[in-house]
Protein backbone atom coordinates (compact mmCIF):
# COMPACT_ATOMS: atom_id res chain seq x y z
CA UNK A 1 0.00 0.00 0.00
CA UNK A 2 3.44 2.20 1.06
CA UNK A 3 4.94 1.35 -2.08
CA UNK A 4 1.65 2.23 -4.11
CA UNK A 5 1.53 5.93 -2.98
CA UNK A 6 4.86 6.73 -3.39
CA UNK A 7 5.10 5.60 -6.69
CA UNK A 8 1.60 7.17 -7.22
CA UNK A 9 3.22 10.84 -6.21
CA UNK A 10 6.36 10.06 -7.75
CA UNK A 11 4.56 9.85 -10.98
CA UNK A 12 2.59 13.33 -10.56
CA UNK A 13 5.98 15.02 -10.02
CA UNK A 14 7.44 16.51 -13.21
CA UNK A 15 10.52 14.35 -14.35
CA UNK A 16 13.74 15.85 -14.24
CA UNK A 17 14.46 15.62 -17.95
CA UNK A 18 11.77 18.19 -18.29
CA UNK A 19 14.00 21.12 -15.29
CA UNK A 20 17.30 20.22 -17.33
CA UNK A 21 16.49 22.63 -20.79
CA UNK A 22 15.55 25.60 -18.05
CA UNK A 23 19.08 25.34 -16.31
CA UNK A 24 21.01 26.64 -19.25
CA UNK A 25 17.98 29.50 -19.70
CA UNK A 26 18.37 30.77 -16.38
CA UNK A 27 22.09 31.11 -16.40
CA UNK A 28 21.74 32.96 -19.83
CA UNK A 29 19.44 35.23 -18.17
CA UNK A 30 21.29 35.60 -15.11
CA UNK A 31 24.52 36.48 -17.11
CA UNK A 32 22.57 39.22 -19.27
CA UNK A 33 21.67 40.53 -16.25
CA UNK A 34 24.77 40.75 -14.89
CA UNK A 35 26.14 42.40 -18.00
CA UNK A 36 23.70 45.11 -17.85
CA UNK A 37 24.56 45.78 -14.26
CA UNK A 38 27.87 46.10 -14.97
CA UNK A 39 27.23 48.21 -18.06
CA UNK A 40 25.16 50.85 -15.93
CA UNK A 41 27.56 50.58 -12.83
CA UNK A 42 30.53 51.51 -15.22
CA UNK A 43 28.49 54.37 -16.80
CA UNK A 44 27.64 55.38 -13.66
CA UNK A 45 30.96 55.57 -12.16
CA UNK A 46 32.30 57.32 -15.36
CA UNK A 47 29.27 59.98 -14.71
CA UNK A 48 30.36 60.33 -10.93
CA UNK A 49 34.28 60.61 -12.16
CA UNK A 50 33.24 63.36 -14.30
CA UNK A 51 31.02 65.76 -11.50
CA UNK A 52 34.19 64.57 -9.26
CA UNK A 53 36.68 65.86 -11.76
CA UNK A 54 36.55 69.49 -11.79
CA UNK A 55 38.22 69.87 -8.57
CA UNK A 56 40.43 67.20 -9.14
CA UNK A 57 41.23 68.71 -12.68
CA UNK A 58 41.94 72.02 -11.18
CA UNK A 59 44.46 70.39 -7.99
CA UNK A 60 46.66 68.99 -10.96
CA UNK A 61 49.17 71.00 -12.42
CA UNK A 62 48.03 72.63 -15.92
CA UNK A 63 50.95 74.61 -17.38
CA UNK A 64 49.81 77.17 -20.09
CA UNK A 65 46.65 79.43 -20.78
CA UNK A 66 42.98 78.18 -20.77
CA UNK A 67 43.41 79.01 -24.80
CA UNK A 68 46.00 76.42 -26.93
CA UNK A 69 47.43 76.11 -29.95
CA UNK A 70 48.63 72.89 -31.33
CA UNK A 71 50.17 71.11 -33.76
CA UNK A 72 50.68 67.45 -34.75
CA UNK A 73 52.05 65.16 -37.82
CA UNK A 74 52.43 61.29 -37.68
CA UNK A 75 51.01 58.15 -39.89
CA UNK A 76 47.59 57.89 -41.52
CA UNK A 77 46.21 54.14 -41.72
CA UNK A 78 43.37 53.60 -44.45
CA UNK A 79 40.30 51.44 -42.73
CA UNK A 80 39.14 50.39 -46.24
CA UNK A 81 40.34 50.02 -50.38
CA UNK A 82 38.65 53.33 -51.59
CA UNK A 83 37.43 56.58 -51.04
CA UNK A 84 34.48 57.40 -51.46
CA UNK A 85 33.48 57.66 -55.02
CA UNK A 86 37.06 59.55 -56.31
CA UNK A 87 39.35 57.33 -57.90
CA UNK A 88 42.07 55.53 -56.19
CA UNK A 89 43.30 53.30 -58.78
CA UNK A 90 44.70 50.36 -57.51
CA UNK A 91 43.49 51.19 -54.09
CA UNK A 92 44.85 53.27 -50.61
CA UNK A 93 47.95 52.85 -48.95
CA UNK A 94 49.35 54.07 -45.77
CA UNK A 95 50.60 57.47 -45.80
CA UNK A 96 51.09 60.60 -43.63
CA UNK A 97 49.06 63.23 -41.82
CA UNK A 98 49.70 66.90 -40.44
CA UNK A 99 47.21 69.04 -38.03
CA UNK A 100 46.65 72.36 -36.48
CA UNK A 101 44.33 73.12 -33.52
CA UNK A 102 43.41 75.69 -30.80
CA UNK A 103 41.63 74.29 -28.13
CA UNK A 104 40.04 76.01 -25.10
CA UNK A 105 38.96 74.84 -21.92
CA UNK A 106 35.50 74.90 -20.30
CA UNK A 107 35.47 76.52 -17.39
CA UNK A 108 37.03 74.81 -14.70
CA UNK A 109 35.73 71.28 -16.15
CA UNK A 110 38.41 68.44 -17.21
CA UNK A 111 36.42 69.07 -20.62
CA UNK A 112 37.46 71.38 -23.99
CA UNK A 113 36.70 72.26 -27.15
CA UNK A 114 39.26 72.07 -29.66
CA UNK A 115 38.69 73.39 -33.27
CA UNK A 116 41.27 71.34 -35.43
CA UNK A 117 42.04 71.16 -39.55
CA UNK A 118 44.20 68.14 -40.47
CA UNK A 119 45.52 67.46 -44.05
CA UNK A 120 46.43 63.18 -45.58
CA UNK A 121 48.00 62.00 -48.29
CA UNK A 122 47.37 58.66 -48.83
CA UNK A 123 49.83 56.46 -51.54
CA UNK A 124 47.65 54.70 -53.99
CA UNK A 125 48.74 51.26 -55.45
CA UNK A 126 49.20 50.82 -59.43
CA UNK A 127 46.20 49.53 -61.28
CA UNK A 128 46.63 48.28 -65.17
CA UNK A 129 44.23 49.72 -67.64
CA UNK A 130 43.05 49.75 -70.97
CA UNK A 131 42.66 53.16 -73.01
CA UNK A 132 39.51 54.20 -74.76
CA UNK A 133 39.95 52.60 -77.99
CA UNK A 134 41.74 49.27 -77.43
CA UNK A 135 45.02 50.56 -77.37
CA UNK A 136 48.19 48.96 -75.43
CA UNK A 137 47.37 48.47 -71.20
CA UNK A 138 48.42 52.02 -69.33
CA UNK A 139 49.43 51.66 -65.42
CA UNK A 140 47.74 54.31 -62.94
CA UNK A 141 48.93 55.36 -59.46
CA UNK A 142 48.97 58.50 -57.81
CA UNK A 143 48.10 59.80 -54.44
CA UNK A 144 44.72 60.16 -52.91
CA UNK A 145 44.05 63.64 -50.67
CA UNK A 146 42.27 64.40 -47.38
CA UNK A 147 41.60 68.13 -46.23
CA UNK A 148 38.98 68.60 -42.97
CA UNK A 149 37.88 70.66 -40.66
CA UNK A 150 36.32 69.66 -37.33
CA UNK A 151 34.90 70.52 -34.50
CA UNK A 152 35.82 68.00 -31.26
CA UNK A 153 35.19 67.39 -27.29
CA UNK A 154 38.24 66.62 -25.02
CA UNK A 155 37.51 64.59 -22.04
CA UNK A 156 40.63 64.76 -19.83
CA UNK A 157 41.10 61.37 -17.01
CA UNK A 158 41.29 63.82 -13.70
CA UNK A 159 44.23 61.80 -12.23
CA UNK A 160 47.27 62.74 -9.82
CA UNK A 161 49.65 62.05 -12.32
CA UNK A 162 51.48 63.53 -15.18
CA UNK A 163 50.37 61.97 -17.07
CA UNK A 164 47.22 62.47 -18.68
CA UNK A 165 44.83 60.46 -20.68
CA UNK A 166 42.03 61.97 -22.70
CA UNK A 167 39.50 60.82 -25.22
CA UNK A 168 38.08 62.78 -28.14
CA UNK A 169 35.49 62.83 -30.34
CA UNK A 170 33.42 65.37 -32.84
CA UNK A 171 32.35 65.38 -36.08
CA UNK A 172 33.18 67.90 -39.31
CA UNK A 173 33.89 68.48 -43.47
CA UNK A 174 35.90 66.00 -45.21
CA UNK A 175 37.52 67.17 -48.37
CA UNK A 176 38.49 63.98 -51.19
CA UNK A 177 40.44 63.81 -53.65
CA UNK A 178 42.95 62.28 -55.67
CA UNK A 179 45.75 63.01 -58.20
CA UNK A 180 46.12 60.29 -60.59
CA UNK A 181 49.22 59.29 -63.05
CA UNK A 182 49.18 57.25 -66.31
CA UNK A 183 52.45 55.70 -67.63
CA UNK A 184 52.78 52.98 -70.16
CA UNK A 185 54.38 49.82 -68.72
CA UNK A 186 57.75 51.17 -69.82
CA UNK A 187 57.68 54.12 -67.88
CA UNK A 188 56.84 56.55 -70.02
CA UNK A 189 54.22 59.35 -68.92
CA UNK A 190 50.85 59.22 -70.75
CA UNK A 191 49.19 62.03 -68.07
CA UNK A 192 51.36 63.02 -65.64
CA UNK A 193 49.15 64.64 -62.46
CA UNK A 194 45.77 64.53 -63.65
CA UNK A 195 43.27 65.71 -60.94
CA UNK A 196 40.30 63.29 -60.78
CA UNK A 197 36.46 63.88 -59.56
CA UNK A 198 36.57 65.19 -55.83
CA UNK A 199 33.49 65.07 -53.64
CA UNK A 200 32.73 66.79 -50.05
CA UNK A 201 30.83 65.07 -47.17
CA UNK A 202 30.12 65.11 -43.55
CA UNK A 203 32.07 62.47 -41.04
CA UNK A 204 32.86 61.38 -37.91
CA UNK A 205 35.65 60.80 -35.23
CA UNK A 206 36.38 59.42 -32.29
CA UNK A 207 39.05 58.14 -30.09
CA UNK A 208 41.98 58.45 -27.24
CA UNK A 209 44.73 60.05 -26.55
CA UNK A 210 48.14 60.90 -23.60
CA UNK A 211 49.57 64.05 -22.98
CA UNK A 212 52.61 65.09 -20.71
CA UNK A 213 53.14 69.06 -19.38
CA UNK A 214 56.55 69.90 -20.20
CA UNK A 215 57.89 72.74 -18.79
CA UNK A 216 55.07 75.22 -20.66
CA UNK A 217 53.80 72.94 -23.25
CA UNK A 218 51.88 69.45 -23.38
CA UNK A 219 53.50 67.14 -25.04
CA UNK A 220 50.87 64.45 -26.71
CA UNK A 221 50.24 61.03 -28.70
CA UNK A 222 46.59 60.79 -30.29
CA UNK A 223 44.67 58.01 -32.57
CA UNK A 224 41.46 58.84 -33.73
CA UNK A 225 38.90 57.10 -36.13
CA UNK A 226 37.51 59.08 -38.68
CA UNK A 227 34.58 57.99 -40.95
CA UNK A 228 33.59 59.94 -43.88
CA UNK A 229 29.85 59.28 -44.32
CA UNK A 230 30.15 58.77 -48.31
CA UNK A 231 27.21 57.48 -50.62
CA UNK A 232 29.00 54.35 -51.90
CA UNK A 233 32.32 53.17 -50.32
CA UNK A 234 33.19 54.95 -47.28
CA UNK A 235 36.37 56.47 -46.28
CA UNK A 236 37.57 55.17 -43.08
CA UNK A 237 40.86 55.78 -41.89
CA UNK A 238 43.30 56.34 -38.49
CA UNK A 239 45.50 58.60 -38.15
CA UNK A 240 48.12 57.77 -35.13
CA UNK A 241 50.26 61.69 -33.95
CA UNK A 242 52.75 63.01 -32.07
CA UNK A 243 52.39 66.89 -31.49
CA UNK A 244 52.91 69.57 -28.80
CA UNK A 245 50.36 72.42 -27.55
CA UNK A 246 51.40 75.44 -25.85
Amino acid sequence: MLTNTLESIRARLPSSRMKKPSIPTMRQRISRGSVVFSVVLISFGLVASVIAGPSAYAQSPSPGSTVEVGFAAGAAFPQVNRLGNVDVAGGTNTGFTVAGSMQARLLDLPLRFRLEAQYTRLGLGDERRVQVGGSAPVVADGTANMLNGTGNFVLAAPTGSRLRPYLIGGLGIYRLSSTINITTPDGRAVASGAPSESETRFGLNGGAGLELPTGSMRTFVEARFHGVLTEDDRANFIPVVIGVRF
